[in-house]
């Protein structure tokens, strides 16, 4: 039986080709140059901030535009299921609007919810915790992906740099250190890229992690006080 066939898909690049035509556009309307020797009273700020002043240059801010854009995409990949197990365990203690069927009562500022918890039931625990369980199963080989890609392109960048640094024969070390660097370079970011994605979704999963931690000892807290009733 032949094997079959898999589909190489670079999930960092794939989001860099749908975002980045937008990105790009999006900062050139938005960008001024820092002129770096300008006078202080055309640039008031040095007077105080001169030692820390830091302006990106263009081209960076197009890659960390990249980069947060790739972050979401893969947030909202991963972790829709997850969260709209949050959402269906937190609309359980929202109190409905009599006066909107199907809407939810807001504070008085609007920016919150009306919540009570004495709405709340341990089958709404148990199937939150179930729910963030079964998406914990799928996420993990994930993120598992994630970081293997984020470890081989970090060798790939460092096979680079010393093949690029053994190829200079001439000049001091720091001018192949520094032949070496321009031509990693690209392989550097595109490591980097990878390892943002993937701190990225891991810094969520242990927030879920920690929610799951919580529900189940609020469901502990249920069961001992109804055991006592």
């Amino acid at each position: 039986m032949a094997a079959p066939s898999v589909d190489f898909v670079d999930l960092a690049s794939d989001v860099v080709r749908r975002i980045q035509e937008e990105a790009a556009r999006d900062l050139k309307s938005g960008f001024t140059p820092f002129v770096e020797d300008a006078p202080e009273e055309v640039h008031p700020r040095l007077a105080l901030f001169k030692k820390i002043e830091f302006s990106w240059k263009e081209e960076d801010k197009h890659a960390i535009v990249q980069l947060r854009a790739a972050s979401t995409v893969v947030f909202e990949d991963l972790f829709a299921d997850s969260i709209g197990a949050l959402d269906r365990f937190y609309n359980s203690i929202r109190v409905k609007d009599p006066d909107r069927p199907g809407r939810y009562l807001k504070s008085e500022d609007g920016r919150r919810f009306v919540e009570d918890w004495s709405q709340l039931s341990g089958q709404d625990l148990i199937q939150a915790i179930f729910d963030l369980q079964r998406e914990k199963v799928f996420i993990s080989q994930k993120l598992s992906n994630l970081f293997l890609e984020a470890s081989f392109a970090k060798q790939v960048s460092t096979d680079v740099y010393y093949e690029a640094y053994r190829r200079l024969m001439e000049g001091t070390v720091g001018d192949r250190t520094a032949y070496a660097n321009q031509q990693s370079k690209v392989d550097r970011y595109a490591a980097f890229f990878r390892y943002w994605i993937w701190h990225s979704a891991s810094a969520f999963q242990a927030r879920i992690d920690e929610s799951i931690r919580t529900l189940e000892k609020m469901a502990e807290w249920t069961t001992r006080r109804n055991s006592i009733k």
